[in-house]
């Protein structure tokens, strides 16, 4: 395996730029294995439904925004309650049909 080596302060200043994060190691691995042993070791024990329950009260609170709506919808009708999925997703339809008649009168209205 080859292993490119770069100049660290132009790394830094290209991740500036591009909006990107740098993560320095001591290690030779590819950084692909790196970020994938990061996950690893940031899960504990490498049980994802342990850190998945860990997480409830956060994944509680997505309910109250869009994209908990967007996971209300698909988990009701993969569970076969077809009509409140349904109802969340056109909660969702309304609100991106509201947001569009917002962004475009205000487009509309700066223009005048």
């Amino acid at each position: 395996m080859t292993v490119k080596r770069r100049h660290e302060p132009d790394l830094e200043k290209e991740a500036l730029r591009d909006g990107k994060f740098v993560v320095k190691t001591n290690t030779q691995l590819p950084a692909a294995e790196v970020v994938l042993s990061m996950f690893r070791n940031s899960l504990g024990k490498g049980d994802p439904g342990a850190w998945l329950a860990g997480q409830g009260q956060m994944l509680g609170i997505m309910d109250f925004f869009p994209q908990g709506w967007g996971s209300l919808a698909l988990t009701r009708g993969i569970s076969g309650d077809y009509l409140s999925g349904l109802g969340w997703s056109l909660l969702l339809l309304v609100l991106g049909v509201c947001l569009f008649i917002l962004a475009f009168d205000s487009i509309k209205a700066r223009d005048l």
